[in-house]
């Protein structure tokens, strides 16, 4: 089954900020088409985990590749056995990297002054 979606800003997923599993199982299951992955109509159940675990990497990938501006996974196959991405395409822009670990020194007000 496809699975409608599209990442926003780096760390997101469809625009919602991704922290924990607990809020992949919520994008999940929030879906319009959640009755579907569950089983509806006599169907099978789709691999859940497997969703769940694209979403977190598609997330991480945002997270740690700051150029990452669009990533669109069209379709996401979600079946029982797995899920299967069969087109990728993301567009990057040029950023710089962020470094949390960066001081910016400043000269003191008194110097700048004189």
């Amino acid at each position: 089954m496809p699975l409608p979606g599209r990442v926003g800003s780096p760390g997101s997923v469809g625009g919602c900020s991704v922290r924990d599993s607990h809020d992949l199982t919520t994008m999940v299951t929030e879906l319009r088409g959640a009755p579907m992955l569950a089983g509806h109509g006599g169907a099978p159940p789709v691999d859940l985990a497997a969703v769940r675990d694209v979403l977190a990497r598609v997330s991480r990938l945002a997270t740690d590749l700051p150029q990452l501006v669009e990533a669109d996974l069209n379709p996401l196959i979600a079946r029982p056995d797995g899920a299967v991405c069969v087109d990728a395409r993301v567009r990057l822009e040029p950023r710089p990297p962020f470094d949390p670990y960066l001081r910016r020194l400043r000269r003191p007000a008194a110097a700048q002054e004189g």
